[in-house]
């Protein structure tokens, strides 16, 4: 049998790396009227430099940021960002902005929608929550709602049972925002003659 380990995050924290911590940095520093370099947002995150050089490769392309001079002894390039924007824009390598929105949004706008209040299904998250250009599949909705419902976000209203779905409804004081609860992966050593981890551990968002 496998060894399952139940890891927790302290309310409020955040495994700082990813496009979305990325960007809310990046955005910090334009709101304080500040340029920065990939270093500066490399130190303020808990991420790997060719994930902070991908990202800035896509924002150059895309033209949401641009290089405004340089610094440092080993000079590095400075830029800032030409937008002022909360969501994270979703940038393809050669620069190509995506505008559909992600599964995991597309599924919690659905939840989060009035014609859901009273309950849903996850065959109602599919349909509903599937657009032109983001196709949801029941899988992928079932998949969301036992995620959500594990951390609280969901109450059970029918129990599902072969040829019944079950029922679920978003909880009042769970609808948090316009953003999406995200499903991290988490890549961990684990030492079994020490029963501990070894090592910084790795979060990454699961693409629905």
């Amino acid at each position: 049998m496998g060894i399952v380990l139940k890891l927790s995050l302290a309310k409020g924290t955040s495994p700082k790396r990813g496009i979305d911590h990325f960007w809310s940095v990046i955005q910090a520093h334009e709101l304080a009227g500040e340029t920065f370099t990939r270093g500066d947002i490399l130190r303020m995150s808990n991420a790997r430099r060719r994930d902070v050089d991908d990202f800035f490769g896509r924002l150059e392309k895309a033209g949401l940021v641009e290089k405004v001079g340089e610094r440092g002894p080993r000079p590095e390039a400075v830029y800032r960002a030409t937008v002022r924007q909360t969501a994270t824009p979703r940038v393809r390598r050669d620069g190509t902005v995506i505008e559909s929105a992600g599964k995991q949004k597309c599924m919690w706008n659905a939840m989060r929608s009035g014609a859901h209040r009273q309950g849903f299904t996850a065959q109602d998250i599919a349909l509903w929550g599937s657009t032109d250009e983001t196709a949801i599949s029941l899988a992928s909705a079932q998949a969301y709602i036992k995620a959500l419902s594990k951390a609280g976000y969901l109450i059970p209203l029918v129990k599902g049972k072969p040829g019944a779905p079950g029922i679920w409804r978003l909880a009042p004081d769970m609808n948090t925002g316009p953003l999406p609860p995200m499903i991290l992966r988490t890549k961990v050593v684990f030492d079994q003659n020490r029963h501990e981890l070894v090592g910084p551990v790795e979060t990454e968002e699961v693409s629905s």
